[in-house]
């Protein structure tokens, strides 16, 4: 029998004397721990009421420790001992769900439903807590039914959800286009998985408010703005040239036809070339050449502060360059070579070089050729 062997068997020999009631000295902590980590159910028992808080961390992660002992560390006082009994495999599902009814440790079961095992996600579609429906929602490993059952939710959060996903299959994507919520088909628009043909439907059939909310969050090719009349319908413009994923083309499509109102969000995007702002600085309107003055004029602005930064990362840069070329100079395996080649015998010697650009390069091959030798 090897130590190994001996050393199980002692543990086994403890847990069933503390089991018939007999005494034996305190444990060690060493050995507290190393218990805890092992597969002796009445030994885990016992450390599961253990003082020290990491002791009964390690009991609670222990994948052998009785379920009983799990659920009672469901309601120790330290939290982290808490949360690795609930993320325990051994503990029964139903009980993590019965757990979500603690505000404290739902935010843990929320985290456990976003990648949930096959056997768990009945009891995560079908709980009580939006906050679940809403995680689980997100997996994109989901069998079609729950994705069906999921995308008739009462909150449209979780629809959201379903109708971004892209494991979601196209039938069922589909079927979201009937949703009443327009946040759910700004969705189902930005899904990949949503066929093209059926996204061109959505945005035909899509009313005005519906409209708004797409040209201002949803990125718009051409046949769209073709589609919705971008530039001859001032509601919708006005909220297009506002839209963080515009084109330049689109700005300048927009630039030329569309009423004032959008003209002027046209010349104040950040987005619109110089080209179409020269076009604007043209235009009948003062208050958009007043616009396009003052985009012009942050741009000079940003491009000095760009080229001060530059400017000074450089001089930091060169700061930091010739103090190290200097301290390489000092170093007592090269300065002695440089005193006798080129009387260089201190920092002023060193700042002298540096001016004279023939020096500093034969100094710099000088160096070179002395560290190549070594």
């Amino acid at each position: 029998m090897n130590l190994n062997k001996h050393t199980m068997a002692f543990i086994a020999l403890i847990s069933t004397v503390l089991c018939m009631g007999g005494c034996l000295a305190p444990m060690s902590h060493q050995d507290a721990i190393t218990n805890a980590r092992q597969d002796n159910p009445s030994m885990l028992k016992r450390l599961a009421q253990h003082e020290d808080e990491y002791i009964r961390e390690l009991v609670a992660k222990n994948p052998l420790t009785p379920v009983p002992s799990l659920k009672k560390m469901l309601h120790d006082p330290s939290r982290r001992v808490q949360i690795c009994a609930l993320q325990n495999d051994s503990l029964p599902q139903e009980t993590v769900m019965e757990m979500a009814a603690d505000p404290k440790l739902r935010p843990y079961v929320v985290e456990m439903a976003r990648y949930p095992k096959l056997s768990e996600v009945p009891l995560y579609v079908n709980s009580q807590y939006d906050e679940i429906r809403e995680s689980v929602a997100q997996d994109n490993t989901l069998d079609d039914c729950w994705y069906e059952k999921l995308s008739q939710d009462s909150n449209v959060r979780v629809r959201c959800y379903v109708a971004s996903n892209q494991g979601c299959s196209p039938e069922i994507l589909i079927r979201m286009m009937d949703d009443s919520n327009p946040y759910v088909k700004i969705n189902l628009l930005q899904n990949s998985s949503m066929p093209w043909k059926k996204k061109n439907q959505l945005v035909r059939q899509a009313d005005l408010e519906t409209r708004k909310l797409i040209v201002r969050k949803v990125r718009i090719d051409r046949d769209w703005e073709t589609i919705l009349e971008l530039e001859s319908n001032e509601a919708l413009g006005l909220e297009y040239a506002q839209n963080p994923f515009i084109t330049t083309s689109a700005l300048d499509r927009l630039a030329h036809g569309s009423s004032a109102a959008v003209r002027l969000l046209v010349a104040q995007n950040e987005k619109t070339t110089n080209d179409t702002l020269e076009q604007l600085s043209d235009d009948p309107d003062p208050q958009i050449r007043s616009a396009v003055m003052q985009t012009l004029s942050q741009r000079q602005l940003d491009e000095l502060e760009k080229l001060a930064q530059q400017m000074a990362q450089k001089q930091r840069q060169h700061e930091e360059d010739v103090k190290q070329f200097k301290a390489i100079c000092l170093h007592p395996r090269i300065a002695p070579m440089l005193r006798e080649q080129f009387s260089i015998q201190s920092e002023k010697d060193i700042e002298k070089v540096l001016q004279d650009e023939d020096k500093l390069k034969a100094v710099t091959e000088a160096i070179e050729k002395a560290l190549e030798s070594r």
